[in-house]
């Protein structure tokens, strides 16, 4: 985690030093937070909410999604912010924690590579994130977890490009141009946001009949 924080710029650590009291993930538990969620993941740490908020199906699970957020700040936020779509960073913390997920036969009830933003979810909540979870799947048996972690921080490390959505690109440019580079698909074919947005029930069909 520190080198992590001195390689950013936008941390303001730029030595060992200055966070050795602080080269740790801060967890805080409290019960002023929102009534929307159980918890969120930073770059610093994790908030969870208290018992008296709700009780999620599991504790350990719920803590694993939020810390795999904190990461992905780690890896991937600029100076813009998070640059992961949401079908991306939900569907890497679903399934990282273990959380359900729909199975790959299940894939025309959801089209979640459209989720781009918050605004984008629709219908029920717990349906989307299991959609995600499974199309977060497809990626990484596709490509692994160190190829996806490369992509990640190529979001952040390369040339940044300017990030004006158009009609055929909805998603931050910056991951466009690394997730193009970098991904492919269950056959090792080159794989491209806007191909796996636009044919993502065509990728799933392959992928459940393996």
């Amino acid at each position: 985690m520190a080198q992590t924080l001195i390689a950013d710029p936008y941390s303001g650590y730029t030595s060992v030093e200055q966070i050795r009291l602080q080269n740790k993930i801060y967890v805080c538990i409290h019960e002023s937070g929102s009534d929307i969620g159980w918890g969120e993941g930073h770059l610093a740490g994790i908030n969870i909410g208290a018992y008296s908020k709700g009780v999620p199906y599991s504790v350990n699970q719920l803590i694993v999604h939020e810390l795999v957020h904190s990461m992905q700040y780690a890896l991937s936020a600029g100076i813009e912010g998070l640059s992961l779509p949401r079908w991306f960073s939900e569907g890497q913390a679903v399934y990282l924690s273990g959380q359900n997920r729909a199975a790959a036969s299940q894939h025309t009830e959801y089209d979640p590579t459209k989720v781009i933003n918050f605004f984008d979810e629709y219908g029920d909540p717990g349906i989307a994130y299991k959609h995600y979870g499974l199309a977060y799947q497809y990626v990484q048996e596709a490509n692994g977890i160190a190829n996806i972690k490369a992509m990640m921080n190529k979001v952040k490390t390369d040339k940044q490009v300017p990030v004006f959505p158009s009609v055929t690109q909805l998603e931050n440019a910056n991951y466009i141009k690394a997730f193009d580079a970098l991904m492919v698909d269950i056959n090792k074919k080159p794989l491209t946001v806007e191909q796996y947005r636009t044919n993502y029930h065509s990728y799933l069909n392959d992928f459940a009949s393996k």
